[in-house]
């Protein structure tokens, strides 16, 4: 049988969109489908997600200051997550998605 994030990535099975929630720091547990975002005055400062191909490791994404890599978050009316440009992993599983609207999509 093959596994079930086989299906996820080529969208097969519905999944949970993935929702934006503030935090002062990062979490020392985090859970699937919710984007931790720490804020600063001037907006979103830095995001931590675990991935969401089911590897376990936590994804950094830094949202303000001039260091790359950086990416910009939109929030929707229920909290759903878009992250822009795509996040791809470098090392480890390599994964490499968009996240719109809450929802994964897989490159």
């Amino acid at each position: 049988a093959l596994p079930k994030r086989f299906f996820l990535r080529l969208g097969l099975l519905s999944q949970p969109l993935v929702r934006v929630v503030e935090v002062s720091e990062q979490p020392k547990r985090l859970r699937a489908h919710k984007l931790y975002v720490t804020y600063t005055e001037n907006g979103p400062a830095f995001g931590f997600l675990l991935c969401p191909c089911s590897c376990g490791e936590t994804l950094h994404l830094r949202f303000f200051g001039q260091r790359s890599p950086k990416w910009k978050l939109k929030t929707g009316i229920k909290s759903e997550a878009s992250i822009y440009p795509s996040i791809w992993r470098q090392n480890g599983c390599r994964s490499h998605f968009f996240l719109r609207e809450g929802r994964v999509a897989w490159c």
